[in-house]
């Protein structure tokens, strides 16, 4: 996204390629078109998948993915479904390395 928030680009791939031969050839496109180094690249959780995390740390990116509650251990999701939150405030629970789930 840029600066205002909307999208800055797009491409449609074939619907029997696997999207983790599409990600990083699109970044590298439209960091091309646009001149940027190496964008925070930002996605939903139908790209969360192992393959794709793997492909960008290798890469060098930063990221942020939505995740799938469903997908967190029984004690994270009880710890987030417990937590009482008020407009605006975050929750963070250190997961290994340097990710970390951002509520």
């Amino acid at each position: 996204v840029g600066l205002g928030g909307y999208a800055i680009g797009y491409d449609i791939f074939e619907g029997n390629i696997y999207e983790g031969h599409t990600l990083i050839p699109f970044i590298e496109k439209i960091s091309a078109k646009f001149k940027l180094n190496k964008p925070v690249v930002v996605a939903d959780a139908g790209l969360l998948s192992n393959t794709n995390i793997k492909a960008l740390e290798q890469q060098g990116y930063e990221y942020i993915i939505g995740a799938r509650l469903k997908n967190e251990p029984d004690k994270v999701k009880k710890q987030i479904l417990e937590t009482p939150f008020s407009d605006g405030q975050i929750f963070r629970i250190n997961k290994s390395g340097r990710t970390r789930l951002i509520v």
